[in-house]
């Protein structure tokens, strides 16, 4: 058999044809590729604005919406070094446009909804509590929802009654039932300082339903406690009037600002009298107990670093 003569320099034209091939191949490939890459005619960069409270108020001024530039004095910073930001409201000129700023500026937060009225001089917005939200909406026509009524005692003595750490509320029917970790407990001495911040129906059906509901705010005696009690239908108007939760005293519960908890002190006037005197029906041969201060709490009142004195020998 004849050998086959391979010439050495085979290889290499076969390289070189490979080598030809992958560059021809890679000429096309970035023609193509600038050919796609190409841009014709202006360029447009659109700056980000972050969809903050602040910004949503500012846009609609200046593209001559439904707000507008404050510009009276104001002041909402009494530091000027923080006072950096411009002050817009939204503006109606009829009730048309009334319409469609009460469509604009209802906002959901915690799972309430809040009216923007303005923003303030250092980037903030201040809000007006606007009710529940409905459907996850705040519509206008919402005319009443579940509020706290009343605070006093009642009495929860009568029955071995359940509580819970939560409810849920029955907007068709307006009633209330127990959620959360529920419990069955006879209201007692020992028993009240577990029961104390739950709610309860005050029925002995772990089930039942009830149209007011009872939050137990403090121990008064082994048969009655202090509650608010939360009703159905509380008109949206009167909310400014309604117990927010157990810590009513606080602004942070009357819609006013959110997870802030302030709380608050008052002074009453109050008329100057002798303490010895037949009106008082103090005895003039007991001593009784004085001090320069005093705290309340739930329609009781404690004397504080309170002294004992002899009504008779130091009042002469």
């Amino acid at each position: 058999m004849a050998k086959r003569k391979v010439h050495k320099h085979s290889h290499f034209i076969m390289i070189l044809i490979g080598t030809l091939s992958l560059v021809f191949l890679l000429e096309v490939g970035y023609s193509t590729l600038g050919a796609q890459l190409g841009i014709a005619g202006n360029v447009q960069v659109k700056k980000y604005v972050e969809p903050t409270l602040y910004n949503v108020l500012r846009n609609e001024a200046l593209s001559n919406g439904l707000a507008r530039e404050y510009t009276d004095p104001h002041n909402d910073s009494y530091d000027p070094s923080l006072s950096t930001e411009k002050v817009y409201h939204w503006y109606a000129q009829d009730s048309t446009e009334g319409a469609s700023v009460l469509n604009k500026n209802n906002v959901i937060f915690a799972d309430h909804c809040w009216q923007m009225i303005r923003t303030t001089d250092t980037g903030g917005v201040k809000l007006l509590y606007n009710g529940v939200p409905e459907n996850n909406q705040c519509i206008n026509t919402r005319g009443t929802h579940e509020g706290y009524g009343s605070y006093t005692s009642y009495n929860l003595n009568g029955g071995n009654y359940w509580y819970g750490t939560d409810y849920y509320y029955d907007r068709e029917n307006n009633t209330f039932q127990l959620t959360g970790t529920t419990e069955q407990a006879l209201w007692s001495d020992s028993t009240a300082s577990n029961l104390i911040g739950k709610f309860t129906c005050r029925l002995t059906d772990q089930n039942g339903t009830c149209s007011t509901l009872y939050y137990i705010v403090s121990y008064l005696s082994n048969r009655a406690a202090y509650c608010l009690t939360l009703v159905p239908n509380a008109n949206y108007s009167n909310f400014g009037s309604l117990y927010y939760n157990s810590s009513y005293q606080s602004p942070a519960y009357g819609g006013y600002m959110y997870n802030k908890v302030y709380t608050t002190s008052y002074d009453r006037n109050y008329n100057e009298e002798y303490v010895i005197s037949t009106t008082t029906g103090l005895s003039d041969t007991v001593s009784y107990w004085f001090s320069d201060s005093y705290s309340w709490s739930y329609g009781g009142y404690t004397l504080v670093n309170p002294y004992q004195i002899s009504a008779v020998s130091d009042y002469s």
